[in-house]
């Protein structure tokens, strides 16, 4: 097998996003929803700094994303609303609040790297040997084996049916809340 020149990993890289991309834009159309990129990041950002035990506050996001904490208060409150984040005050400085994922948005973001894992597998044959098997041990101890890579198929329709906001109605959320033990009335957090 060859190595991997800079020249076809971009182009892996960037069949890759395309995927993802026109992934989001016909579940959005499915959904009757708009895409919002500044809520996809902050959705996005919260949810790592969480996985790295950092804490984001309404002010350090408003110095990040040099917006005003008004304007910024509005994408929040649409992220709280679709069950994406919640909002607590900092118990050390009450005049701070501080942003966390759900767990609906953390069943999201593991779909989603399982997803464009799988999208990577089927966009070149070396990473897919070098990765795939151990991926997909992961994958399965995870409950996440049958998602679908973001390359277009058949499966994406009914993907897109069972990932839509009021994750409570989806059999695949309720499946991710069980494999993870956490008790359905614990939504949205």
């Amino acid at each position: 097998m060859q190595t991997m020149t800079l020249e076809r990993f971009t182009e892996v890289v960037n069949a890759v996003e395309i995927h993802v991309r026109f992934d989001k834009i016909r579940w959005a159309e499915l959904h009757n929803e708009k895409i919002d990129p500044v809520a996809e990041f902050i959705n996005r950002y919260v949810y790592v700094q969480s996985l790295k035990n950092l804490k984001v506050s309404m002010g350090e996001l408003s110095n990040l994303l040099a917006m005003s904490e008004n304007a910024l208060r509005k994408k929040i409150k649409d992220l709280e609303y679709q069950g994406l984040l919640y909002l607590e005050t900092d118990p050390k400085d009450k005049r701070r609040t501080l942003l966390y994922p759900t767990h609906a948005a953390k069943w999201v973001f593991e779909g989603d790297a399982v997803r464009r894992a799988k999208t990577y597998f089927d966009e070149s044959e070396r990473i897919r040997l070098l990765f795939e098997k151990s991926a997909y041990k992961l994958f399965e101890a995870n409950n996440m084996h049958k998602y679908p890579s973001y390359k277009p198929n058949n499966e994406i329709l009914y993907f897109h049916q069972q990932t839509k906001y009021g994750y409570e109605d989806s059999d695949l959320f309720a499946e991710w809340l069980a494999h993870n033990q956490i008790p359905a009335n614990n939504y949205p957090k």
